[in-house]
């Protein structure tokens, strides 16, 4: 299956889910969280999810993290870029959407992509080998691209991994990980 389809098929799949499924998920997803070690990591870049396409909600983990002494960041999208712009988030940062419902923080201060140790990436699903389809505009791979060799990219689904290897373009950047409500991948 080629990444348009996939794409529309895996909106269409999560989309269809309930509440209460996206909630147990979301908790199972956490409780999968709370398994890594994040002794070596200072900062994690987590996306806001957008609640109208049902993404896995970040809120849980954030607070897990901050609890944990750690930093936290996001990023806001530079508009008519596939570029974002890093800024650091605290417990009192607040939220607006922006023009595609995403939240982002006001007033924010910005983070050097340099001090990003793992990035929480949002898709629609990913293969076996951390191949993975997201919403088309690039910029989690753009991002990925310009931190540092060794960061961590760990992508959030309700779903598992793909048996069939999605076939990757030049511009993809593969993932390290990925959650899901069962398990922690490693690719």
């Amino acid at each position: 299956m080629d990444k348009n389809s996939l794409r529309a098929l895996y909106k269409k799949k999560r989309l269809a889910l309930t509440y209460v499924e996206i909630e147990t998920a979301n908790q199972q997803i956490f409780e999968q969280f709370q398994k890594i070690d994040f002794s070596q990591t200072r900062v994690v870049h987590l996306y806001t999810p957008i609640a109208k396409w049902n993404e896995p909600d970040t809120q849980l983990l954030r607070e897990y993290l901050w609890f944990s002494g750690k930093r936290c960041a996001t990023g806001i999208v530079v508009e008519n870029t596939s570029e974002m712009q890093h800024v650091e988030i605290f417990p009192d940062t607040q939220f607006r959407q922006n023009n595609w419902g995403i939240p982002e923080p006001i007033d924010a201060k910005p983070i050097a992509v340099s001090e990003i140790d793992l990035v929480v990436v949002p898709l629609l699903c990913c293969d076996k080998e951390g191949n993975r389809v997201g919403y088309g505009k690039g910029f989690y791979d753009v991002f990925l691209r310009q931190c540092k060799p060794n960061v961590q990219a760990i992508g959030l689904s309700f779903f598992e991994p793909l048996q069939e290897v999605i076939s990757a373009e030049a511009h993809d950047v593969k993932l390290s990980g990925l959650l899901s409500p069962n398990q922690f991948y490693r690719f």
